[in-house]
């Protein structure tokens, strides 16, 4: 079932419901570390009474977490008082970024935040899962993102393991001979010459924002596939007449599609997307340059991040409602996808597959960490004397 984004919190809420049967659990269990998410803010506690360690393990880049800062700026409420304090870059950050959000996206955030009137709030959540755990695991490495991890460790003093991209298997992206529905269109398809479209499964555009980036597309003349999850259902999802405009030019699909197969088809030289920090691994991971759309949540810092690095380009909003145009999507996908002024984008998203791709570095990482965790394994002790283990 989709929850809204302003009703998490009641998900969170009842999720809070499974620290007693999960204690009960891990008293007879033969455990040596406990890893969790920032969702169960209460392992700490568990693993004190037990005295065992506890590693909080993030699916989400170095980037947000080194964004947000110290534990007291966010359990004190100081880190979202007002909009500046999340459109500027924080004073803790001391090498150059542009790592922000935008004012329309600090906004929706700071709304989201004013919601939650009961339960546990993401304050506390993140505070106390950050603030107890011993070591911190991260869906990072030090080969892209090395300013940002050891910001981590300065903030925290603390571990902070990178455990690699986790690049999806590649027999899962080429699909072998294996048939599936658009593979015969996409073979007619130019090299490069496709967009590929979509937002993720958390959080959907809305029918304004569909009609206008629908339009976009329409009037970039390239070829694409849409994988269109928002609203899928509603007859006026699109605009009127769009779907016979653009028939035989681009196909739009109304629910699930085998999105690594799409991104490793030859023909496709961009990829449309919200920025989430999964969909933006498997795209550098096949050297696909990125069109950028970021919806909510740490979306707008990963989207500045592969602005600042050239990886892609933003679609341009207004910086107070997030408004754009279908000509602004349009000369946005253009640009990137074919036109000369891309040529860096695509270049740099090319050159990204030899540490997005990399098996072999995600391995090493998973291999330090886990040498990590049998080497101090059922200590529960914080770590005075804090090393770096990079």
């Amino acid at each position: 079932m989709d929850i809204s984004p302003d009703q998490m919190h009641c998900l969170k809420n009842a999720f809070d419901g499974l620290e007693g049967p999960a204690a009960a659990f891990l008293e007879s269990a033969a455990v040596d570390w406990i890893i969790f998410d920032i969702i169960n803010h209460w392992v700490p506690r568990i693993a004190a009474k037990l005295k065992l360690p506890c590693a909080h393990f993030s699916i989400a880049p170095s980037t947000m977490y080194g964004f947000l800062g110290p534990v007291s700026e966010v359990i004190e409420g100081r880190r979202f008082m007002d909009i500046e304090s999340l459109t500027n870059v924080p004073p803790w950050v001391q090498f150059p970024t542009t790592v922000s959000f935008r004012s329309h996206e600090a906004i929706l955030i700071l709304k989201l935040v004013q919601s939650v009137s009961s339960g546990v709030t993401d304050f506390l959540r993140y505070g106390t899962a950050i603030g107890e755990c011993h070591i911190i695991a991260i869906r990072d490495c030090m080969e892209f993102s090395s300013d940002w991890l050891h910001l981590l460790e300065d903030l925290h003093q603390k571990p902070v393991f990178p455990i690699g991209l986790l690049p999806p298997p590649i027999q899962e992206a080429d699909g072998g001979d294996e048939a599936w529905p658009d593979r015969e269109w996409l073979d007619k398809q130019a090299r490069g010459s496709t967009v590929y479209i979509a937002f993720g499964s958390e959080v959907r555009p809305s029918k304004e924002q569909v009609h206008q980036l629908a339009l976009g597309l329409e009037q970039s003349e390239l070829p694409f596939i849409w994988a269109l999850r928002s609203g899928a259902h509603d007859p006026e999802i699109l605009p009127l007449g769009f779907e016979d405009r653009i028939n035989g030019r681009g196909i739009v699909r109304k629910g699930w599609v085998p999105q690594l197969k799409i991104l490793a088809h030859p023909s496709i030289g961009g990829f449309l997307t919200h920025s989430g920090w999964s969909s933006i691994i498997e795209a550098l991971g096949l050297g696909r340059p990125l069109v950028i759309f970021p919806l909510m949540y740490d979306q707008g810092l990963n989207a500045r991040w592969m602005s600042e690095k050239r990886l892609g380009l933003e679609v341009p909003r207004d910086e107070m409602d997030g408004t754009f145009t279908a000509a602004d999507v349009a000369k946005t996908l253009r640009t990137v996808i074919v036109e000369a002024d891309g040529d860096i984008y695509r270049a740099n998203a090319m050159k990204m597959k030899e540490v997005f791709a990399n098996k072999k570095l995600s391995d090493q990482c998973i291999d330090s960490f886990a040498s990590y965790l049998k080497e101090n394994r059922g200590h529960n002790r914080l770590f005075s004397s804090f090393t770096s283990p990079y």
